[in-house]
């Protein structure tokens, strides 16, 4: 009989894409709670790294990182407007702590956006980086099997 900590099921391999998404999603979920904090960018996979088949899905991992950036950036563009917005409704000690308060945590999810858009900004350097390696690769390994004699 298998102990409660080992399983006699292979798990599952995860594309990419889920691997990403899962990463995010833990990422974000242990912010809410209090674990980790500044988590640097980088791969999730087994070893630490994640496993792309072709350059063309890697593109569109990229892409699909792009379109995150993009809402982020207009997420903090939105985050800039509501904060512009807040105004005490009337001039008495509870109004004024209220809207500071409101101030204050405008101020901090507009830097938990700053955050996120730097995470979201390195992750595609990253991802650039290795769709670059795997371009030379590709073009190194076909210019060697294109010098092999086959006569």
């Amino acid at each position: 009989m298998p102990d409660a900590g080992s399983s006699d099921q292979q798990q599952p391999t995860l594309s990419p894409q889920q691997q990403i998404s899962l990463t995010m999603v833990g990422d974000r979920l242990g912010s809410l709670f209090g674990a980790g904090g500044d988590t640097p960018a980088g791969g999730g996979g087994s070893g630490g790294q994640y496993m792309f088949a072709n350059i063309q899905e890697l593109d569109a991992v990229i892409a699909q990182w792009k379109d995150v950036y993009q809402a982020i950036l207009a997420d903090g563009d939105t985050i800039d407007a509501a904060a512009s917005f807040v105004e005490e409704p009337a001039h008495d000690g509870m109004s004024v702590g209220q809207a500071d308060a409101t101030r204050l945590s405008m101020v901090t999810l507009k830097k938990h956006n700053l955050d996120m858009q730097s995470y979201a900004e390195e992750y595609i350097k990253k991802l650039v980086a290795s769709r670059d390696s795997m371009a030379n690769t590709d073009q190194g390994n076909a210019a060697q099997l294109g010098s092999i004699d086959r006569s």
